[in-house]
């Protein structure tokens, strides 16, 4: 079973992951296991059975634990802010939320 670590809080509830898609999430993909991390430390202590994270970044000092991450993807419009030489150099696979907003704000 594929674990999924989201971890999208922020201080602007505008930017939080609204539960009720969180519950269309689990209902589209029933056989992923996702864990939706309320705070920077429980983000941490799951992090390491995380295969994908959608989070708005992932911290360097908190790379290391990322042992079983392939995929990371923020809302961020570009992955520029997230990345770091470690990062970068990995396997794992980065994407970015670039044109969702574009319609909107065109």
């Amino acid at each position: 079973m594929t674990r999924i670590l989201i971890f999208l809080a922020s201080p602007h509830r505008i930017w939080n992951l609204d539960p009720q898609y969180l519950r269309v999430i689990r209902e589209k993909f029933p056989e992923a296991d996702i864990v939706c991390a309320r705070d920077p430390e429980e983000s941490v202590r799951e992090l390491p059975e995380a295969e994908i994270l959608y989070a708005w970044t992932l911290p360097e000092k908190h790379f290391p634990h990322a042992r079983k991450l392939r995929w990371m993807h923020t809302p961020f419009a570009g992955v520029d802010e997230t990345l770091y030489p470690a990062l970068a150099k990995s396997s794992i696979r980065m994407t970015c939320s670039r044109g969702v907003s574009a319609a909107a704000l065109a």
